[in-house]
């Protein structure tokens, strides 16, 4: 019997010690950094990283059409590093979908920047910032 306790605590014990060492996948927030400085050092590499699946596809079917630079257009994607990194606040999230509100340096409107969870980590999803700012700039007229 102490051999089966003993067996069990060990198991615990060990389990514990694992979690701890599992890193956490950034937040939204930690991204929308992440996504900053990835811009501001041209890391096509990162970029790509943060953003969604649907993201990247719009961007490749816009350069295919457009005839653009792939690479420039990730790397102007949300337009921050020309501004700096804007303010942040209210990260929400709610199931697989996230937002944050970033302080737009032009206008000083809080814009907000959605967020898909794919995979177990936080994307940028533009399809979904360009489908908001389109409303709001309809709901204006």
């Amino acid at each position: 019997m102490k051999k089966l306790i003993l067996f069990f605590v060990t198991i615990l014990l060990v389990g514990n010690s694992a979690c701890n060492y599992v890193k956490k996948a950034p937040s939204p927030t930690e991204v929308f950094m992440s996504h900053y400085e990835a811009e501001k050092k041209s890391d096509l590499v990162i970029l790509e990283r943060n953003l969604s699946r649907d993201s990247l596809k719009l961007l490749k079917e816009t350069a295919a059409k457009k005839n653009l630079d792939e690479k420039y257009l990730i790397e102007n994607s949300l337009g921050i590093s020309k501004s700096g990194l804007p303010e942040i606040r209210n990260e929400q999230i709610k199931g697989n979908t996230a937002a944050i509100e970033t302080k737009n340096p032009f206008t000083g409107d809080w814009d907000k920047t959605p967020f898909v969870k794919e995979d177990g980590k936080w994307k940028i999803d533009l399809n979904k910032f360009i489908e908001d700012s389109l409303k709001r700039l309809n709901d204006k007229k």
